[in-house]
């Protein structure tokens, strides 16, 4: 069955996510000097899993709370970590192969509807395309705002599924995350594939549950090519 929509993950799959969390601690609490940036970004997980496990709250909300809570985990001293982590979201990187991935398989598959499934706010995510894609825009997109839910819930892929009308295996998911993206695309019986990005320890007993594996989005064509035929 020939592959008609593909939906990505945006932050930690098209956006660098890592350098982002990292520059925006960085610079708003120079006493971060002295933590490496595992810690930093182990803190940073800790922190935004306990603020995500209540009700639904805006992503920019989740942040600052996060935001406060590595500050104070630390004794960083920076009443701006809070709201730097939001306000510098729009200016995280993308992967160097994000754009032109996009853009040729966009080029190459006129007919696949591509779309992204982000755990943020539409107004975030609609600063990093303005800043981050250049002229790449997705056929639709599907935030945490719009659902008022945070993957690994199922909101995100079941809206997906009723916009798009299509059967879910003619769909491929590519993301980062197992346990964010990967398993609840896979429960739904979507095609996946995981995107090998960073913190391959934690993330490499479980890339079987993926039905296939790249290291960069320059790879998708190849893949995408091999699913038409």
């Amino acid at each position: 069955m020939n592959t008609k929509v593909v939906t990505f993950d945006c932050y930690g799959t098209l956006i660098d996510w890592d350098r982002g969390v990292l520059s925006a601690v960085r610079s708003s609490c120079p006493a971060s000097i002295f933590l490496d940036d595992r810690t930093v970004l182990q803190a940073f997980d800790q922190a935004e899993a306990i603020e995500l496990s209540g009700c639904y709250r805006p992503y920019q909300d989740v942040l600052a709370g996060t935001g406060r809570s590595i500050a104070r985990k630390f004794n960083l001293g920076s009443s701006e970590l809070a709201s730097a982590l939001s306000t510098s979201v729009g200016g995280w990187p993308a992967f160097d192969d994000t754009v032109s991935a996009l853009t040729t398989v966009r080029d190459a598959f006129p007919s696949l509807r591509i779309g992204i499934l982000s755990n943020i706010d539409t107004d975030l995510l609609q600063k990093t395309m303005r800043q981050q894609f250049g002229e790449f825009r997705p056929d639709f997109t599907i935030t945490a705002e719009s659902v008022r839910s945070y993957k690994p819930g199922l909101a995100h892929f079941e809206k997906m599924l009723a916009t798009v009308g299509c059967h879910p295996s003619e769909i491929l998911h590519v993301a980062q995350s197992v346990r964010h993206d990967i398993v609840p695309g896979r429960r739904l019986g979507l095609q996946t594939c995981w995107v090998r990005r960073r913190r391959l320890g934690a993330e490499l007993v479980r890339n079987a549950q993926s039905d296939h594996v790249i290291d960069t989005l320059g790879e998708l064509h190849s893949l995408l090519e091999g699913m038409q035929e």
